[in-house]
């Protein structure tokens, strides 16, 4: 095209073609073909280990139908220990808090109770009473009740809470994880202790709750653990990093090493 002459049509299609085979070796910078990037290391999920003492206080918790609390510090495996624990027991529904829970009354129950109902047509076996009262923190279930103006009112908004929490969670799990429980904010921890004072009162049938969370708890906030601990005999158990020899243990099973 420089020397002002037309190229023919073969040596067009030539071109093209080797663009088009070389598009996939060319980095962004034109500087070579592309490198594949190295395995990972590590593995995704980490093997397990060296947790016996505290899966077997669960077990003892599980075989009598009581609320588990996990207590530790951040990266200890709190969350690790309660998932594994509770898939060995059958499906189990895990909800999250936020750092910004604590500054909105019923967010953490709200988001807990969303993931027990999956999508509004499990709520069809509930009252219609009940399900008016849930639109108070589920706008998607309509236009919620009057604002609540007598103790009564309150009490009967609270009972449809646990009730529904007590059937979606038995019907359809076996466990509930509630994972950094230190940022539920203080209504969301109130209508959870009825949830399981309900449960501990019918025989501790039912998904069992297992509560994660850090030592952050305000003083209210401390108050409501040792009263689900004092009430319904819940398990709590303060985690620790693992000890050397399950330290060994994890290393020697990532690294296919045998066992002096």
């Amino acid at each position: 095209l420089e020397l002002g002459l037309t190229p023919m049509a073969q040596t067009l299609a030539l071109l093209a073609a080797l663009r088009r085979s070389a598009a996939p070796l060319a980095t962004g910078s034109n500087t070579g073909p592309l490198v594949p990037a190295p395995p990972p290391l590590l593995p995704a999920v980490l093997p397990f280990v060296g947790r016996s003492a505290e899966v077997a206080a669960m077990e003892t918790a599980w075989a009598a139908g009581r609320t588990v609390l996990i207590e530790g510090d951040a990266g200890v495996g709190k969350s690790r220990l309660a998932i594994e624990f509770a898939a060995s027991h059958g499906p189990y529904a895990l909800a999250r808090c936020r750092s910004g829970d604590s500054e909105l009354p019923y967010a953490a129950f709200s988001r807990a109770l969303r993931t027990l109902m999956g999508d509004a047509a499990a709520l069809d076996e509930l009252p219609d009473w009940v399900r008016g009262e849930l639109a108070r923190l589920l706008p998607e279930l309509g236009a919620p009740p009057m604002a609540l103006t007598s103790s009564a009112e309150h009490a009967r908004f609270l009972e449809a809470c646990a009730m529904a929490w007590l059937r979606l969670a038995g019907e359809s799990f076996d466990a509930v994880i509630l994972d950094d429980w230190h940022h539920a904010d203080a209504a969301s921890r109130t209508l959870l202790g009825l949830v399981v004072q309900r449960r501990h009162d019918s025989g501790g049938a039912g998904a069992r709750e297992l509560l994660i969370y850090r030592d952050e708890l305000d003083a209210p906030a401390r108050r409501s653990m040792l009263r689900v601990r004092e009430d319904v005999q819940a398990q709590h158990l303060v985690l620790q990093a693992l000890p050397p020899d399950s330290v060994l243990e994890l290393v020697q099973r990532l690294s296919g090493a045998q066992c002096p």
